[in-house]
């Protein structure tokens, strides 16, 4: 059987980064939450690995894009 997550958040972006900020904020002061196991997923690549063509070429259109998606988002 799989790994059991009481919370699972998909996209790291801006809304599901405050997502999981104010969960976690929740568990450390309701003792009901506490120890809320929670998931982010998100499709885009690590923040190392986030790099745009169009700065030595026009946009190619990554699927997903590198400046949009991954954790952070485009308000990275």
């Amino acid at each position: 059987m799989g790994a059991h997550y009481d919370v699972i958040i998909v996209g790291a972006g801006p809304a599901g980064l405050a997502t999981a900020f104010e969960l976690s904020e929740l568990s450390s002061s309701d003792s009901r939450l506490a120890g809320l196991s929670i998931l982010m997923i998100d499709g885009g690549a690590s923040i190392d690995d986030r790099v745009c063509s169009s700065h030595e070429t026009l946009c190619t259109d990554c699927r997903p894009c590198d400046i949009t998606s991954g954790f952070g988002g485009a308000g990275l």
